[in-house]
């Protein structure tokens, strides 16, 4: 799908203004920060009240169960988001609307290449001119892709797991351990079709799975050969209670190694990141990396909380996102296990090179090549 857009109010022209025009968004291209038509539900594993795309099967963002076709069909359609656009003289890795190359139809889009930039795809990466496209934390706090949410547990398990002192509270973990670790296993749903006496049954089941580039949005429609683990991240949670003193550490996996972040155990809400392969967060944090060289440690590291002093600790509200993860256009690569280094546009270039966020389901530079300032209609401002 392309995520067209369609024109939802005439153009506005205010004095000493550029020109406005309102859009409404239609399509997956910029999932999940920019929304086309999509359902309203609740997942009937873990209880997560959001949306499902209009377009493809039902599967809940949180824990990526596969939700049946019956319980989305009371489900309220809510129209795609509407944003507008303004007029510029220039774009410098912003959000546009674009007219696709039939000439007619609109579609919003992300600059990551600007004329002459040279712009390249490393192992899901974006690198523009030889370096990493680094967002802030403020633009990440938009674009960043739900793993999940500890407040609505799969069948009433958390994903969470320790074994060494941590216990589970209805909405979060509580330690008096001196010493306690809690780390992140992921699972992904599958539908799966069993004979029961006879009769066929479907139904979903979770399955251990590193974390990877499955969007929820996309529905089940991702392929294997499509699918990477991803190994960038930001966690959020709230230290609810604190008696006694002691230090929590947070370890994040960074590529090869630990974005290693510590706090005092005070009350209050705290963010930490990986994202863009840099360790990030508030103040009053200690923020460090350190290569990952665990004994007997899994392929793919998993974050971990650790606690260490005298006392009782109660986290809750843990929260798991990740970044995006880069593909080449699917219908002009074969073998996606060798765009490790995929140039998309090399150095001297003219126009703009535009990606959709979503980029399973995104027509876009990967497929068109650069684009010319002339079809670019103006800025886009989220609502």
């Amino acid at each position: 799908m392309r995520g067209a857009i369609s024109l939802f109010l005439a153009a506005l022209f205010l004095a000493g203004c550029s020109r406005e025009e309102r859009y409404r968004v239609e399509g997956d291209s910029m999932l999940p920060g920019l929304r086309g038509e999509t359902r309203e539900c609740v997942c009937p594993y873990c209880g997560y009240a959001g949306w499902v795309s209009a377009r493809e099967r039902g599967v809940c963002a949180n824990c990526l169960g596969v939700i049946p076709d019956a319980l989305l069909a009371d489900g309220r359609v809510v129209p795609g988001e509407m944003v507008t656009v303004v007029a510029c003289s220039g774009y410098n890795y912003d959000d546009v609307v674009v007219v696709l190359p039939d000439g007619k139809t609109p579609c919003v889009k992300r600059v990551v290449g600007c004329p002459g930039d040279r712009v390249a795809i490393r192992d899901g990466k974006i690198f523009v001119n030889g370096r990493r496209w680094v967002r802030t934390l403020s633009q990440w706090e938009r674009e960043r892709i739900l793993v999940h949410d500890d407040g609505f547990r799969p069948e009433g398990v958390s994903r969470w797991v320790s074994d060494d002192g941590w216990r589970a509270t209805e909405k979060g973990w509580t330690t008096s351990e001196r010493s306690a670790t809690l780390a992140y296993h992921h699972a992904e749903g599958r539908l799966e079709t069993r004979f029961v006496e006879g009769e066929k049954t479907t139904s979903n089941v979770f399955y251990p799975s590193p974390v990877t580039n499955r969007l929820a949005g996309n529905g089940t429609a991702m392929r294997s050969e499509w699918t990477f683990p991803v190994s960038e991240f930001q966690l959020i949670f709230s230290v609810e209670k604190v008696s006694g003193t002691g230090r929590l550490e947070i370890f994040l996996p960074m590529g090869e190694e630990w974005g290693c972040f510590a706090i005092p155990a005070k009350e209050g809400e705290y963010l930490f990141s990986t994202l863009d392969g840099i360790p990030r967060a508030g103040e009053a944090v200690s923020v460090g990396r350190e290569p990952i060289l665990e004994s007997g440690s899994p392929e793919f590291p998993l974050p971990k909380i650790k606690w260490t002093g005298e006392g009782t600790v109660q986290i809750t509200r843990i929260t798991l996102f990740r970044g995006e993860f880069w593909l080449p256009d699917r219908r002009n690569s074969r073998n996606f296990s060798n765009f490790s280094q995929k140039t998309l546009a090399k150095e001297g270039d003219p126009g703009y090179y535009l990606v959709g966020d979503n980029s399973l389901r995104s027509e876009d530079s990967r497929r068109w090549g650069r684009v010319p300032a002339a079809r670019i209609r103006g800025l886009v401002r989220r609502p």
